[in-house]
């Protein structure tokens, strides 16, 4: 089924036998910790998939607002075949202790297990009816109006209303384990393949047939370049935002929170009594992964910039290039909506 959004995370975990390369189609960096890597000798499709014995092994990605749910609709899924070691085990993980967060887990009697955590009331939802234990299953979590759906196997095994807003910023997401508050009581044994996670399109509300292949690449649309020419005195109105270089889906989602993003600032010379606008090139590069998604100048009688149409869910660095070589960069990082320097625009 298509989603409205592209996924935040897309691992259809292939490779050679023993790498520990994971390749993530929507460019996220992933890291194999302990003994985490990919295995030949079983696999759902493509040859391969992610092997972990249950004994600090697990792959990790830093935190990311990708991630930051919110009270969006969201799907979490994937191929899983867990050993059963008889105790509950943490198969996607996005949690941090006390805070508004969430986990996929397998029960201790091999039931997939939800566990969301709002920050004042534990939804935590059982399948109740059939066990991932020794075999390849297809697990979903998706939530839609306000409403948690389990499902194996395509399946409807249990659902909860929860309206409330997952807000918390774990340092790491993380399949195979508990790792930003760190627990190896529940790290996984057993063998994951095919895994998306998707924010703000809940894909399943009833029973359905599960995929039959491995879940089809998204396509990203490249990102405007530094190489783009700007010439020098180029009004800041004139070019403004994330701007496609083909005709693709642009890759954003400020629709999911129902307003659109921007960032705006200043680029000033200090002095006293009053600093002094300037007129200078200014980069906005996405933290997650270093793409410049946006170029522009500053005015040259208010020093301001502004991007529109950003990606609220993400962070931000912005860099103010002096083309005279009179000074260096400034920089400000780590801008978001959370923490200041990106705002909704109803």
């Amino acid at each position: 089924m298509a989603a409205t959004f592209p996924p935040v995370t897309l691992l259809h975990l292939n490779g050679s036998n023993g790498s520990t390369d994971i390749v993530d189609v929507m460019r996220n960096a992933w890291t194999a910790n302990g003994g985490a890597k990919l295995t030949t000798a079983d696999s759902k499709f493509g040859g391969s998939c992610l092997a972990l014995d249950g004994d600090g092994d697990y792959v990790s990605m830093a935190g990311s607002l990708a991630f930051y749910f919110e009270a969006n609709d969201f799907t979490i899924e994937a191929w899983m075949k867990p050993t059963n070691t008889g105790r509950e085990m943490v198969m996607v993980d996005h949690y941090l202790s006390g805070q508004a967060a969430w986990q996929v887990l397998v029960t201790s009697a091999g039931l997939l297990s939800f566990y969301g955590w709002n920050g004042s009331t534990t939804n935590y939802i059982v399948s109740g009816t059939s066990s991932l234990w020794g075999a390849w299953h297809h697990i979903a979590v998706s939530k839609r109006n306000g409403v948690i759906r389990l499902f194996v196997d395509g399946v409807l095994e249990n659902s909860v209303p929860h309206t409330a807003s997952f807000t918390a910023q774990p340092s790491y997401f993380a399949l195979g384990a508990q790792v930003s508050a760190r627990n190896a009581a529940y790290d996984y044994a057993g063998l994951m393949d095919e895994v998306r996670v998707i924010r703000g399109t809940g894909l399943y509300l009833d029973s359905f047939t599960p995929p039959a292949a491995p879940f089809a690449d998204e396509t990203r649309p490249s990102v405007l370049e530094a190489s783009l020419p700007l010439p020098a005195g180029l009004a800041a109105a004139s070019f403004s935002g994330v701007v496609p270089v083909t005709k693709q889906r642009l890759y954003r989602n400020f629709n999911i929170l129902g307003a659109e993003a921007r960032l705006i600032g200043t680029v000033k010379e200090k002095h006293l009594p009053a600093n002094t606008p300037l007129r200078r090139r200014v980069r906005l590069i996405r933290e997650r992964d270093g793409a410049t998604v946006g170029q522009t100048w500053s005015d040259m009688t208010t020093g301001s910039y502004v991007f529109t149409n950003i990606d609220s869910a993400e962070a931000y660095t912005v860099i103010a290039y002096d083309y005279q070589h009179n000074h260096r960069a400034v920089v400000a990082d780590n801008l978001t909506v959370a923490g200041g320097g990106v705002e909704l625009v109803a």
